[in-house]
């Protein structure tokens, strides 16, 4: 059977649609079956709504990563929080070479 991406929402509303009034049969409130068929009026326009209304596409990463640009702080900060990191590593490295170096001296 051929993909059809709004086949599936057809048959999936369809399917939902009767559902409903097999529940609305069976219900024996009368205000239940009453917001119930509101419940199914309300989504049946949100869905409508959603698929023909709507604009088709959906936002793209990029426009994400655009508009959250100007809140974001500089790279500057950062980079230099970086080499202040790479710099202590550095030292601690040493120090452990260092202390290597004397363990291995007075154990010979």
């Amino acid at each position: 059977m051929v993909d059809y991406p709004a086949l599936k929402i057809v048959l999936a509303l369809i399917s939902f649609v009767v559902l409903v009034f097999l529940v609305q049969r069976f219900v024996a409130g009368r205000i239940l079956r009453i917001f119930i068929g509101l419940l199914l009026i309300s989504i049946l326009g949100a869905v409508i709504y959603s698929l023909f209304i709507e604009k088709k596409e959906g936002p793209s990463p990029g426009s994400f990563e655009r508009a959250v640009e100007p809140y974001l702080p500089s790279p500057a900060p950062i980079n230099r929080a970086r080499e202040q990191v790479k710099k202590l590593e550095d030292s601690q490295k040493k120090q452990g070479e260092m202390i290597d170096s004397v363990q291995d001296s007075e154990g010979h």
